[in-house]
């Protein structure tokens, strides 16, 4: 359609009403669950961040194509930010810098007390 012209016929409004509401709770739950992969195994396998990324670029044509063909439009709300999903992503945060030093400290030799010298010096 080009700019300027109206919504369409009668039938076309009443297809969209007939649609299901959009629900975003899917897109938040998605980006924690993927800040969480990158957060929590980047350290462990790197290349996580990337895999997000890809499916980021894929998730955001299929949610393109959900908002505008598959749900009816979402009313737009004035709020102040994304409300309960700042607290999840902030604990998860916080979770992901206690896990991964820990995770870094046993997946390498720096907790293996065998080779430590201050080991050795007590066990003499």
């Amino acid at each position: 359609r080009r700019a300027g012209e109206g919504c369409g016929t009668m039938a076309e409004v009443l297809s969209q009403v007939a649609l299901p509401a959009y629900d975003p709770i899917l897109d938040y739950s998605g980006m924690v669950t993927q800040f969480g992969y990158v957060a929590f195994f980047g350290v462990s396998f790197p290349l996580a961040a990337l895999v997000c990324m890809l499916h980021t670029m894929l998730r955001l044509r299929s949610n393109a194509l959900r908002l505008t063909q598959l749900s009816r439009r979402p009313r737009p709300q004035a709020v102040d930010g994304v409300g309960l999903w700042a607290t999840l992503l902030f604990f998860e945060a916080l979770v992901c810098a206690l896990v991964n030093p820990l995770i870094v400290a046993v997946s390498s030799d720096q907790l293996d007390a065998r080779d430590s010298p201050r080991f050795a010096e007590t066990r003499r």
